[in-house]
């Protein structure tokens, strides 16, 4: 049977996993600065798990980024007197 790949696994999920992958990416650059691997992957599986991996770090990136931009563009500039009165 083949297995599903999952990103972010419920507890469930995770205790009946019989791998796991964790990728770390360096947005900027697109660069892929950590991997973690526990049990066994077939080659052609890991590169799977890691092209998914990489595509929702840059989806992540993508959508926390335009979330603080917008909320920088609802904050209104703190004035140099109200920061003086506190």
């Amino acid at each position: 049977m083949d297995e599903e790949l999952r990103l972010d696994p419920t507890a469930n999920e995770e205790k009946s996993e019989k791998g796991s992958l964790i990728l770390s990416l360096m947005p900027t650059t697109k660069s892929v600065v950590q991997v973690t691997q526990r049990g066994e992957f077939p080659i052609e599986r890991l590169l799977e798990a890691m092209d998914l991996a990489t595509h929702a770090c840059e989806l992540l990136h993508t959508l926390v980024t335009q979330e603080l931009l917008q909320r920088l563009r609802l904050t209104p500039p703190s004035s140099s007197s109200d920061a003086d009165s506190k």
